[in-house]
């Protein structure tokens, strides 16, 4: 299986209209840099803004997996 070494959790936050979040591509963790023997995990999550409704604030947190010992 996969053991996490080292790894970081990355969350980056940013407000968009009612569009869906499918169409946030912008959101994208195309800044992780990989490495060899790794992978890397995220995880969606939306929250709706109580005082503006057509605020949604995502949520991406990313988690970096390796497999081995390696550094």
């Amino acid at each position: 299986g996969l053991s996490v070494v080292g790894a970081g959790i990355f969350e980056r936050t940013a407000t968009v209209d009612t569009a869906p979040v499918e169409s946030a591509t912008v959101f994208q963790p195309t800044d992780f840099t990989g490495i060899a023997g790794c992978q890397i995990d995220c995880f969606t999550k939306q929250v709706e803004v109580s005082r503006m409704p057509e605020v949604i604030a995502v949520y991406i947190n990313c988690i970096q997996q390796c497999d081995g010992d390696g550094n």
